[in-house]
């Protein structure tokens, strides 16, 4: 048996390519299988990723929904407030509360 030559450049690029194009497809299936099982882990079917997005748009709108809800509570309860005050100070400056 004679003694092989180290590759060149080209013949090793020629192999590192033939590798890629053989392992490309079986890479992309192993991922898209970790990918199914991930989500299906998670109590999530892979073939209804739609719902799922539209669940997750729906939540996000409801959290800002009470965000706005708790912000506008907030000022109105401020200006409630401010209202009392400035009556308030209305009623001393003419004079004192009635009686």
């Amino acid at each position: 048996m004679a003694a092989r030559l180290p590759l060149s450049a080209d013949e090793a690029d020629a192999i590192a390519r033939r590798t890629a194009e053989h392992l490309r497809p079986v890479i992309a299936e192993m991922i898209e299988d970790a990918e199914d099982k991930l989500l299906s882990k998670i109590g999530l079917d892979p073939a209804k990723l739609g719902d799922v997005q539209r669940d997750f748009a729906f939540m996000r709108s409801q959290r800002e929904l009470k965000e706005a809800v708790i912000k506008q509570g907030i000022v109105a309860v401020v200006g409630l407030m401010i209202v009392g005050i400035v009556t308030a100070l209305g009623f001393w400056v003419r004079g004192g509360m009635p009686k």
